[in-house]
């Protein structure tokens, strides 16, 4: 399990206001048209984690909701049975946190989150825990290393995360990421064609975002 360490008090970025108290489903959307660095969007960044590790339909999904937990929406976050899964503004009391650190979730048969997903999750939370999204996204930027690895970690590698990733398949790397484009399965994947199951599980990914790849893996996938 990795241990994250406690210079996330370190950060020096300025931060959203957190609001007083729990935020709660009844909270407007907050759309941003360009995407802030320094700000972690729950539609863009949160949720994707929690859909592809935590959201399946054996654990905590829509219609099993293990521990009457769903974490397959903003929503669905504030409706169930703990009361403290998420605290705004305090990730070390909220209780999706703390399972996340101690190892009990992802299930078990799962690849542990990154250590980036795991301070996505962290940031949301300290951010206030906002129901945020931001809409840019430039489909001109396919960078690995800038774009497409980003893109990966946060729809596949919670499932695809080492030699034991789920089917054999590792995207935890440049070099896994690449055997798998060059052989047409990545492309197959996202698309859902050929008989090839929809990576991610959860749903197709947005559409600038498989622009992004689809554009990458034509360009002979160059680790840039």
């Amino acid at each position: 399990m990795v241990t994250i360490a406690f210079a996330f008090f370190s950060c020096t970025h300025p931060l959203p206001t957190i609001p007083d108290g729990n935020p709660g489903p009844s909270d407007t959307l907050i759309v941003d048209e360009a995407c802030d660095p320094n700000i972690v969007y729950f539609t863009n960044d949160v949720l994707p984690i929690f859909s592809s590790s935590c959201a399946m339909p054996e654990c905590r999904s829509s219609t099993t909701r293990e521990h009457d937990i769903d974490l397959s929406s903003y929503d669905a976050l504030f409706t169930g049975g703990e009361e403290d899964l998420i605290v705004s503004g305090k990730p070390q009391k909220s209780e999706v946190y703390e399972v996340i650190l101690d190892g009990e979730m992802p299930p078990s048969g799962y690849p542990d989150l990154t250590s980036t997903q795991m301070q996505k999750i962290y940031d949301w939370i300290d951010q206030g825990a906002l129901n945020n999204e931001c809409s840019s996204c430039d489909t001109s930027a396919f960078k690995f290393a800038a774009d497409i690895n980003t893109i990966i970690e946060k729809n596949c590698v919670s499932c695809h995360n080492g030699p034991s990733g789920n089917k054999g398949v590792d995207l935890s790397s440049y070099t896994s990421i690449k055997v798998y484009s060059d052989n047409g399965l990545l492309k197959n994947s996202i698309l859902a064609e050929n008989g090839v199951a929809q990576m991610p599980t959860t749903g197709r990914m947005p559409d600038c975002e498989v622009n992004k790849l689809l554009k990458w893996i034509e360009a002979g996938s160059p680790n840039d």
